[in-house]
């Protein structure tokens, strides 16, 4: 069958720099595996790196059964922007105009956000009798109205009526409703105004555990220390996006703390975004480490020198109802997890004994959850081990996105 995947904000296989792929691009392969066409729409816009991909509304044959498409949209400079919004108008438009001229799909899977794009497959489906899926991702666009000052959001949510009418539209009009908890999918069927139906299922962020080259992996050493990672010092490790939804401020908090009871530990927090602005605010800690945006290699070197991932997600209701896919990386390390107090992923922390849940804004907490693990190595292991249990029981890519494959492959024949 032919499968079309609108996803935005994801590495893409086109991007050729050795990044980590996520959950459409494993999807995608699992698809191919099975003997499938994937037509793979995403944004021309990278919105990590802030840079225009090429070639732009052609398509591209990355392997034999995967065709991306790289679509047509301004750039942005700041991820929540008005610029942005219209970016996400304009890739949705030249979904809707490029849609027309290519053959027909199987089935289409949908990914929220972004809503636009969500909203166009699901009137394109709805006029040709094909079928659609929503992935729920975000609780866009509520997680927009939580960036303002609570007096505020009645305001933001009422600007936002436009965007709250697409989720009601594409949700409604969607064969079936996807998420990557029980929570997400029974957020947007409350969009939609009905029960679930067999068709709605959750499907958790999975991880592919694998090994980069030897050449890659001996890079990275060498970048590691030259960030003064030298296999000496206990490292808390941190992946992911340097935004709003992270609380770093707990975490620098907690950094000073273990750094004046003389604590060797060290924190790595790796990514690209505000990085500027984090190194300002850690300015004096010499056991925080930013070294920026980093791959494949150089995070598969670092888990395997740290002793603990970190999750300091704010208690917004998009992370409170989300299993991240961050901490499910941290499990396929073997890393037990240190995570703030949000609903399901501390709730899968406690009940499995994979890590430590520390309340949100609480640095002593924190720094003493990092300590009792630098201090008792017997309970690190034990933690440890469950958290590759966790891993191999619930978050294997080639399983989970093979299950996801089958249900796609059920949709189309309905």
């Amino acid at each position: 069958m032919r499968v079309w995947l609108l996803t935005v904000g994801e590495p893409l296989p086109t991007d050729g720099r050795g990044d980590r792929l996520w959950r459409t691009a494993l999807l995608a392969r699992a698809l191919v595996e099975r003997g499938h066409e994937v037509i793979w729409w995403s944004s021309a816009f990278d919105h990590f790196r802030h840079a225009t991909r090429t070639p732009v509304d052609v398509p591209v044959l990355v392997s034999p059964g995967l065709t991306v498409w790289h679509l047509s949209g301004r750039a942005y400079q700041r991820n929540v922007s008005l610029a942005r919004l219209l970016n996400h108008r304009q890739v949705a438009s030249s979904f809707t105009r490029l849609a027309e001229t290519q053959p027909r799909p199987d089935v289409v899977l949908s990914s929220l956000p972004i809503i636009e794009l969500c909203a166009a497959s699901v009137a394109y489906g709805i006029t040709r009798r094909i079928p659609v899926a929503l992935d729920i991702r975000d609780l866009w666009p509520d997680v927009l109205a939580d960036l303002v000052p609570s007096p505020l959001r009645p305001a933001a949510r009422l600007g936002l009526r436009w965007m709250t009418a697409q989720l009601k539209q594409a949700a409604t009009g969607a064969t079936a409703v996807l998420g990557v908890t029980d929570e997400f999918v029974s957020w947007a069927l409350d969009a939609a105004g009905r029960a679930r139906r067999a068709e709605d299922r959750a499907f958790p962020m999975a991880y592919a555990r694998t090994t980069p080259g030897e050449g890659e992996l001996a890079e990275a050493r060498k970048f590691w220390r030259a960030h003064g990672i030298t296999g000496h010092r206990p490292v808390v490790c941190f992946f992911g996006t340097l935004g709003w939804m992270f609380d770093f401020d707990t975490v620098l908090r907690a950094a000073r703390r273990l750094h004046e009871s003389s604590s060797n530990v060290v924190f790595v927090l790796c990514g690209g975004n505000n990085v500027d602005d984090l190194r300002r605010r850690a300015k004096g800690l010499p056991n925080v480490v930013l070294p920026g945006h980093v791959g494949a290699a150089a995070i598969h070197e670092l888990m395997r020198e740290s002793i603990a991932g970190l999750a300091p997600y704010r208690p917004f209701r998009n992370f409170q109802d989300n299993l991240p896919n961050k901490p499910i990386e941290y499990f396929s390390a073997g890393l037990p997890v240190i995570t703030s107090e949000i609903a399901v992923l501390a709730a899968l922390v406690r009940d499995q004994g994979c890590g430590i849940v520390y309340p949100h804004g609480d640095d002593a907490a924190l720094a003493g959850a990092v300590a009792d693990l630098t201090a008792n190595p017997a309970r690190r292991a034990q933690l440890s081990a469950r958290a590759s249990t966790v891993f191999e029981e619930r978050f294997v890519a080639e399983r989970v996105y093979a299950d996801m494959a089958a249900h796609l492959e059920r949709l189309a024949h309905v």
